[in-house]
């Protein structure tokens, strides 16, 4: 209030099964204070395609609750392939759909926004670390990294794997969510500074009404953590 902020964005991760009482509880008090002080909730929430994963994550959050409270809700559409797994697509499409699907069985669909990955991992074995467009590029040394069946850009070298994004996998992305999803309310990403700069005339066309010839936006800022924005 005293910032004169629209609202508040909860990105509360790795809530237990156990939490998800009180989360939820939480989630619908805050809604309530917010919206008689003309302000909105957005909560960011990991992905899931049903109700019965209950890992830590997941299974804190019920999405019938938050959707029915929160203004607009963030779905975390990444890391299917993560550190301490096998490598692998971040957000496969197949696995895209699921999640979408879901969302739109648990909330209205204006109210959903789909976080896609602007990011890629660098896997040995099973650990992965963090590579972002530029960093997976200067990996893959001049050579032209493949893609996937979702068409992210993966590459190998020296007994490491890598799956990263560029603007035709983020495209692709956007493309499969529409053509089954059209009423969702829109896309999240992380993270600004990780991306293919030609990312942006993408983004151009969504502000646009789906339309070309917009203005890309200006120079995003340095990222952060790997979360929603």
């Amino acid at each position: 209030m005293t910032n004169a902020f629209d609202g508040i964005d909860i990105d509360y991760e790795s809530l237990p099964l156990s939490a998800r009482p009180s989360f939820s509880a939480f989630v619908t008090l805050l809604a309530q204070k917010l919206h008689q002080s003309g302000k909105t909730l957005s909560v960011t929430v990991s992905p899931k395609t049903s109700d019965s994963q209950t890992w830590a994550g997941p299974g804190g959050q019920d999405w019938t609750v938050i959707g029915s409270a929160a203004d607009s809700i963030k779905i975390m559409a990444y890391d299917y392939h993560y550190s301490g797994g096998p490598a692998g697509a971040l957000t496969p499409l197949d696995w895209l759909d699921a999640v979408a699907t879901y969302a739109e069985s648990r909330m209205p669909a204006n109210k959903v926004r789909i976080g896609l990955p602007w990011f890629g991992h660098d896997w040995q074995g099973t650990s992965a670390t963090s590579v972002t467009y530029a960093s997976g590029m200067a990996l893959a040394s001049g050579a032209a990294p493949s893609r996937d069946a979702s068409g992210e850009l993966t590459f190998t070298y020296g007994g490491h794997v890598v799956y990263f994004q560029d603007a035709e996998s983020y495209a692709r992305k956007v493309d499969a969510v529409l053509a089954k999803h059209p009423l969702i309310g829109g896309f999240a990403h992380w993270a600004a500074g990780q991306e293919d700069p030609a990312v942006w005339a993408k983004v151009a066309s969504l502000r646009n009404g789906g339309t070309s010839g917009a203005t890309p936006a200006p120079a995003p800022p340095k990222p952060g953590r790997r979360r929603a924005s």
